[in-house]
């Protein structure tokens, strides 16, 4: 399996491409920046653009990198309003974005399990940043948005 972060925006929101041997990837995240995270993608294979919640700084990019690519937006159950819910997207906090909404495709619990290629992909529900956020497993790799920051917790005030 291999990995690479990408921080975009002006929140540095780590966005994540992982793909196995075989070129079939996923984009976690992808907050901003689609032209710089498409660059990472020549060769791969995207399946699914996993959201581990539903604020812009994790799914701006994620319309124009589906289209580019064919894949399926995949958000918890419990956050897809957030996408469709400027207020909770907290899109409304700037002009250019206040009326940005996005309609994902697939819909899960912390019961699914995904596949891409070699990828096996499954989530653990962490209410406390939203109400639906979750943190992506895959392998032994843990991807957990919001819920983990770099020496500290996340953030449970939003």
């Amino acid at each position: 399996m291999k990995v690479e972060t990408i921080v975009v925006g002006p929140l540095q929101t780590n966005c994540y491409v992982v793909s196995d041997e075989n070129g079939n990837g996923i984009i976690i995240d992808p907050g901003f920046m689609d032209w710089l995270i498409a660059k990472k993608l020549p060769g791969l294979k995207i399946k699914y653009i996993i959201l581990t919640h539903g604020h812009f700084d994790h799914f701006l990019a994620a319309d124009k990198l589906r289209n580019l690519t064919g894949a399926k937006i995949v958000i918890s159950k419990i956050d897809a309003e957030y996408l469709m819910n400027p207020e909770k997207s907290n899109t409304d906090w700037f002009e250019v974005y206040k009326k940005t909404v996005l309609v994902p495709d697939i819909l899960i619990t912390e019961k699914d399990i995904l596949d891409c290629g070699d990828l096996q992909i499954s989530f653990i529900e962490t209410t406390g940043h939203t109400e639906g956020s979750v943190c992506v497993k895959i392998g032994d790799c843990l991807f957990t948005g919001n819920t983990l920051f770099h020496g500290d917790i996340g953030r449970t005030d939003m």
